[in-house]
């Protein structure tokens, strides 16, 4: 979900995207939304506080967030007017399958993890 006053860029291979967004959109918080991809993203610059799951979370430089599927979360609920983070969205079956590769078939990714 790109921000109009964010500048983007988007690289994508079999199963993935990776989307990276740098510039000022404090004033501009995103409505509740999901994905159906597994989500990894990276705080690069600036803070961030958004809601995940129903919780409210600060996000600064260096903090990782991972998201399943579907689950409801905003962006920028307050926080500093620049930032830079990175998303890299993962294919459900690919992680699924990567889960399964290395861990059989009885290891699933689960609950959310906010780090």
């Amino acid at each position: 979900m790109a921000r109009a006053d964010l500048h983007t860029a988007f690289f994508g291979g079999r199963g993935f995207t990776l989307y990276h967004a740098t510039g000022a959109h404090g004033s501009r918080p995103l409505t509740p939304h999901f994905h159906d991809e597994y989500l990894i993203c990276a705080q690069l610059a600036g803070h961030e506080e958004c809601h995940v799951a129903g919780r409210l979370f600060s996000f600064d430089p260096g903090d990782v967030v991972l998201m399943n599927p579907q689950q409801v979360h905003t962006g920028n609920a307050r926080g500093s007017s620049d930032v830079d983070y990175i998303t890299l969205y993962v294919d459900r079956r690919l992680a699924l399958g990567l889960v399964e590769d290395t861990a059989g078939p009885a290891a699933r990714p689960s609950s959310p993890a906010c780090a």
